[in-house]
């Protein structure tokens, strides 16, 4: 999921001298191997699962996902298993669940900051504004079924204007919150294929 990190802290922060955009790079360079170290920890405990269905079905299932949780499908061929979807932050999450992804990880995110911000860490903080979300689904059949995994990340437009690297790994907690919110919206799609496929029978 795509979320603005430091926006505003570079905004105040450059307006009035107290920090460079090498600083805030810096704090945002730090903060994104943290996420990413996490993300990869995410990914190998959640990020992947088995679906007991042929690849066909599986593939319709993931589109069907990505499109009932917000997504705009960008590209896609059934061939490579791959697709990619775009959406606004903080989709898939609901407000609720950012709100308590900010409650979790916004006391993190100043505290990673402090080294290269100082005190002025305190305006460090995550938003939604102007921030895309990159899902990136791969399926591949495989002895038992088919494999499905689903990657974010995340493009910060504002941070690319000022001069700020603008990808990022999604917040750990959200990260989470959103993959299991993913398989569990797939397990409800495969279920309506499945019923469909047997009315048609």
């Amino acid at each position: 999921m795509i979320f603005k990190l430091l926006i505003i802290a570079a905004g105040i922060l450059l307006s009035l001298g107290c920090a460079t955009i090498q600083d805030v790079n810096l704090a945002r360079m730090h903060i994104n191997n943290v996420w990413k170290s996490e993300d990869q920890k995410i990914k190998m405990d959640i990020g992947t699962k088995i679906v007991d269905a042929p690849y066909d079905l599986t593939y319709e299932a993931v589109i069907k996902t990505l499109i009932k949780l917000g997504f705009s499908i960008e590209k896609h061929k059934t061939d490579t298993g791959v697709i990619y979807a775009i959406a606004q932050a903080p989709t898939p999450l609901s407000e609720a669940e950012w709100d308590e992804v900010k409650r979790t990880e916004e006391p993190k995110t100043k505290k990673m900051a402090s080294p290269y911000l100082g005190l002025s860490s305190i305006f460090a903080g995550l938003h939604t504004d102007g921030v895309e979300v990159h899902i990136i689904t791969f399926i591949e059949s495989v002895e038992k079924g088919t494999r499905v995994s689903f990657d974010y990340i995340l493009l910060d437009h504002k941070a690319e204007a000022m001069g700020l690297n603008p990808k990022t790994y999604a917040p750990p907690t959200a990260a989470r919150i959103g993959t299991i919110k993913a398989f569990k919206e797939l397990d409800e799609q495969m279920l309506l294929l499945d019923k469909g496929a047997l009315k048609k029978n």
